[in-house]
This record gives C-alpha cells, sequence and structure tokens, in this order.
C-alpha cells in the first residue's frame, strides 16, 4: 500500500488518513484527499496584501504558534493552509487593517527522522513525492545488518503515535520517524 502527498500552493493535499495533528495516521488508504494540516516544524509565507511589514516567512514554534506583525501569538497548529489565512484575515480585521487580503503557502514541512540500521541516522528536511528509498538514501544508505523489505514508521494521529509498516517504494510523510530494523540471522 503507498499513500502519495499531492501538491503544495495554497495548503497541500494529503492522505484521508492525515491527522488533525499533521501527519498521516494508519496507513489504510480509505476516503477522499484533505488539506495538509499545520503542525510544530513547519515554515510559512505570509503575504498580506499592500503591507510589505506585515509579510514574511514564520515558523510554526513548539507550541503551534507563530508571533505575527500587530497581532502577536497566534496558533496555528491543526489549521490547513486556507483556514490559517482566514484566521489571520479575521485577526487583522480586529482593529488594525480595514479589509486585508492576506494568504498562507506552506514553504517547508516538518523534518522527518530516520533511526536505527543507516549509516547516518537523523532528522532530514522533507520534500514532496519522498519514498522510503529516498529517505534511506538521505541517510547514507543501509549498514550491512539492514533488514531491507519492511521498515517500521511512527506517524501522529489523532489518537497519539501509531505504529505501521511500510515497503522501500510508499511515501514518507512529514514528522515520519522511519526506522531500519536489524535483519535476523
Amino acid at each position: 500500500m503507498c499513500l502519495q502527498l499531492f501538491g503544495c500552493v495554497q495548503g497541500a493535499l494529503v492522505p484521508d488518513s492525515q491527522s488533525v495533528s499533521g501527519g498521516p495516521a494508519a496507513a489504510d488508504g480509505k476516503g477522499a484527499d484533505r488539506l495538509y494540516k499545520l503542525s510544530p516544524g513547519d515554515s510559512i509565507s505570509v503575504s498580506v496584501y499592500g503591507e510589505k511589514d506585515l509579510s514574511g516567512t514564520f515558523n510554526i514554534n513548539g507550541d503551534g504558534a507563530v508571533s505575527f506583525p500587530l497581532i502577536g501569538i497566534v496558533r496555528l497548529e491543526n489549521l490547513n493552509a486556507y483556514e490559517a489565512q482566514l484566521l489571520l484575515e479575521q485577526k487583522l480585521k480586529e482593529g488594525y487593517l480595514r479589509d486585508p487580503s492576506v494568504s498562507v503557502e506552506i514553504m517547508d514541512y516538518r523534518p522527518f527522522s530516520v533511526l536505527g540500521e543507516v549509516n547516518s541516522a537523523g532528522n532530514y528536511k522533507f520534500s514532496e513525492g519522498l519514498v522510503v528509498a529516498d529517505a534511506i538514501a538521505l541517510a547514507g544508505g543501509f549498514t550491512y545488518r539492514a533488514q531491507r523489505d519492511q521498515f517500521e514508521v511512527l506517524r501522529r494521529s489523532e489518537s497519539g503515535w501509531q505504529r505501521v509498516f511500510i515497503g522501500v517504494g510508499d511515501s514518507v510523510y512529514p514528522g515520519d520517524v522511519l526506522y531500519v530494523r536489524e535483519r535476523l540471522f
């Protein structure tokens, strides 16, 4: 089973198993696609038409929020890019701008991790279309002890972290923790 990540303009589409917290939940592949939810570690570009001082790139902090000019701390976790845009417009209307026009675009997704039997375990920058084989290559390839056909992935879901098993051609998502097990001799 292989899920794919789609698009990135004004809110990326992700599989129906996308959790409220931003990472795909169980990899069951059922249902329609829905928009990617922002989560700590993501980076967004916010443009406020005609207000250069209010436009820029913002990182979603560990609390799921950004510090935005004029309005202060704004919690964006669990919102898609369109919902974040509407919230920022609403906050700017509350005594700051008459009719703000805001656009929000996801610039960088939160990193994913590769652990276990790879040469360079660590966190890596996510890019769209990433599959397990790409993640292993970024992590310096397999060690000689690595199991090479099935991989354990921890993904955050609405109910917490879930463990799924995927193959070398399956998709990796933002925030995934990919674990390469030692093969049994």
